[in-house]
């Protein structure tokens, strides 16, 4: 689950996304178990 801010007059966006929120056991299609929860925050800045 993520979510995208971007501010419409600069050139910058923040995004928060957050993988396995409730921590459960996940498995591959290899039968091979994925990490835990995760947290990711995103800064980009835009160039022109």
């Amino acid at each position: 689950m993520g979510a995208t801010f971007s501010h419409p007059k600069n050139r910058w966006a923040i995004t928060a996304e957050v993988t396995n929120m409730l921590n459960e056991k996940v498995f591959d299609n290899f039968s091979v178990q994925r990490p835990g929860r995760a947290f990711y925050i995103t800064i980009r800045t835009f160039i022109n």
